[in-house]
């Protein structure tokens, strides 16, 4: 079955202290993976202090405000679109989720 990275997207990156607060609001999003059932192949995390690296070596600041991922199974993607549109990180002011196809070559 097809997997899909799932990205949440904000234009405002949480500070680092805002971490706890997250951990408090789990709630829904405990509710949303248990909704959602074994299409959830990893609920992700939060991603914090992110860089870009190049072949030289030399890093710069992102500048897309990625705050986390899951990955999810669906063999429809009008059927994935359905279940990603309750995701509570969309319940946040400025927020989108960005949604890649999963391409294995192995």
């Amino acid at each position: 079955m097809p997997k899909y990275l799932v990205l949440y997207v904000t234009q405002k990156r949480p500070a680092e202290q805002q971490i706890d607060e997250i951990r408090r609001g789990k709630e829904p999003w405990i509710t949303w993976f248990k909704a959602q059932g074994s299409a959830i192949v990893d609920q992700g995390n939060p991603t914090a202090k992110p860089f870009a690296l190049n072949k030289k070596g030399s890093t710069r600041s992102r500048l897309d405000k990625i705050v986390g991922y899951s990955i999810v199974e669906s063999q429809d993607p009008e059927k994935l679109k359905a279940m990603v549109i309750d995701n509570p990180h969309l319940d946040q002011p400025k927020t989108s989720i960005e949604i890649l196809q999963i391409m294995p070559l192995m």
